[in-house]
């Protein structure tokens, strides 16, 4: 972990960065899963939470808050700390693990899913450890569950091969914003396959050195 995650998330304090505004979209179509699922306990896994701003934003004031339960998973000791007071005060009853997130052992137990966030993620892993996230979802999803990834357009822009990856996968795209070439793409699915009959990798993907 080369990288000062603890650094890079201080963009979230300019409004006007890509982190912020992806952050708004992020946030919402997080909170549309929750005012959009049936009475009941929500579950939820987020992988490289950071400091679970998207879901403890979604989370704040909602009347469901305490429905939310699962897990969220980050690597950095400072920034899961950060994540489960956050979560904690928002009035959720999910679960911040410190741990390698790219690693199953330390979530499978908590899937399927009513929605996973994917949020930071595809722009640190390989396009090979992209398509494979994607190919675990009918294992890692309820049907009828959903996802909500990010992805940024610079460089190559691959967003349009993991939207189809998302499609072969059995999901039906929901929303996808982005302001444009060279910024940042937000995903929404709606998993509507059958679920998995294949096992979930032991290592899903591992993040490249940035």
């Amino acid at each position: 972990m080369s990288r000062d995650w603890a650094a890079w998330h201080r963009d979230y304090a300019d409004p006007g960065s890509d982190l912020s505004q992806r952050l708004v979209v992020v946030t919402d179509a997080v909170r549309a899963v929750i005012d959009g699922s049936p009475a009941g306990p929500i579950r939820v896994l987020s992988l490289c939470c950071g400091e679970a701003r998207d879901l403890t934003a979604a989370a704040t004031g909602h009347a469901r808050a305490g429905d939310l339960t699962g897990c969220a998973v980050e690597l950095s000791g400072g920034l899961a700390a950060i994540a489960a007071t956050n979560l904690a005060d928002a009035g959720t009853g999910i679960e911040v693990r410190c741990a390698d997130a790219g690693r199953s052992v330390h979530w499978l137990d908590v899937t399927p899913v009513d929605l996973l966030i994917l949020a930071g993620i595809f722009g640190n892993i390989t396009d090979d450890d992209i398509s494979r996230v994607v190919r675990s979802v009918p294992a890692l999803v309820r049907p009828g569950g959903h996802v909500v990834w990010t992805r940024h357009r610079r460089g190559d822009d691959i967003t349009p091969r993991v939207r189809q990856w998302f499609a072969d996968a059995g999901c039906t795209e929901i929303a996808f914003h982005s302001p444009g070439a060279g910024k940042y793409g937000v995903g929404a699915h709606r998993f509507d396959g059958p679920g998995a009959t294949t096992p979930v990798p032991e290592v899903v993907f591992r993040f490249t050195d940035p």
